[in-house]
């Protein structure tokens, strides 16, 4: 009885800290959520960081596609050279070097799945893109170096895409352009043509090596 009395005279007492404590509550709960939130991004963070990007080209013409094939998004895509020169078919050489470089963001962000176009016609304006080698011994090959980074360290990676460009032989006007890399669509090389196949091979080797010489010691995919 004495409880029940002091219950009934100090109620309004009683429900204050009820109260209180429900809100004591409330807020650890929200602090708990919070955290584990955290600690979600962080665990979600560093799993991405050890995952490698997968950036898949194609080329149809003179628009280049890169398709992010991989599950973590990308970010600052851009093009920061331009490496151009003359494939010996005989010597399986490059010669006659030429590189433009600079640093061009073409687009900022890339999410699993998405894919963007470039253009390669615009980066072949300070190229020469004809020579006086006979066409025939040789091929004019140019590499356009894009480089991106992995949204989660932002840890930079570089993409090589390999391609020829000559001038149309009736025009002299329109950049003839075909990738020197396996791409649907494109006539690259034909069932069986293994001896283009190999030229192929070695044009995209010599560019790489070249690229690995002269622009950026960074591996390229």
């Amino acid at each position: 009885m004495k409880f029940k009395e002091w219950f009934n005279e100090n109620s309004n007492i009683v429900q204050g800290v009820a109260a209180t404590v429900q809100a004591i509550i409330a807020v650890l709960m929200l602090w708990t959520l919070i955290q584990n939130r955290q600690t979600l991004k962080i665990t979600t963070r560093q799993l991405e960081a050890s995952i490698a990007p997968v950036v898949t080209p194609s080329m149809s013409g003179s628009k280049a596609c890169l398709v992010n094939d991989g599950s973590i998004e990308i970010k600052q895509i851009a093009v920061i050279a331009v490496i151009g020169g003359w494939f010996d078919i005989n010597t399986r050489k490059i010669s006659e070097y030429h590189v433009s470089r600079g640093l061009q963001v073409i687009q900022n962000s890339l999410a699993p799945g998405k894919s963007l176009d470039i253009d390669v016609n615009k980066y072949l304006l300070n190229m020469p893109t004809d020579s006086p080698k006979v066409i025939g011994t040789g091929m004019p090959v140019y590499g356009l170096v894009i480089t991106f980074r992995r949204a989660a360290d932002m840890k930079p990676f570089i993409k090589l895409l390999p391609f020829s460009a000559g001038k149309d032989t009736k025009t002299q006007t329109t950049n003839i352009i075909m990738p020197l890399f396996p791409s649907p669509g494109s006539a690259e090389a034909g069932p069986g043509d293994t001896n283009y196949s190999r030229v192929m091979e070695e044009a995209r080797a010599e560019l790489i090596a070249y690229y690995r010489d002269k622009v950026a010691p960074v591996e390229v995919e």
